[in-house]
């Protein structure tokens, strides 16, 4: 899915790439007015344990824009710990301000 070029914050797009019974894969895309970036993020099903990127694209990704994604992620485990947890979901889809905008 192509992401609209924001002109001004940034949009990040999970899309759920596999779910084992370890760990849950995202493909990751970060988009802001600056460009796009593309990475992978493995979230430890048992524990939360997170990890996101490289990120591949035009110079380094905003690092608002990848804390962003890493505090969606968060969400997306911390409603796995609720009695009767959702699946995992298949696509989460935010924009944000940057910080301090």
């Amino acid at each position: 899915m192509a992401l609209e070029t924001p002109t001004g914050g940034g949009r990040v797009l999970l899309t759920r790439a596999s779910v084992s019974e370890d760990a849950v894969v995202y493909d990751v895309a970060l988009n802001g007015p600056d460009g796009t970036w593309l990475g992978t993020s493995s979230i430890d099903i048992a524990t939360g344990q997170l990890e996101l990127g490289p990120f591949t694209g035009s110079g380094e990704a905003p690092g608002w824009l990848v804390e962003s994604a890493r505090t969606f992620l968060r969400t997306v485990w911390s409603q796995r710990k609720k009695e009767n947890p959702p699946v995992w979901p298949r696509r989460v889809r935010r924009w944000r301000a940057p910080k301090g905008a």
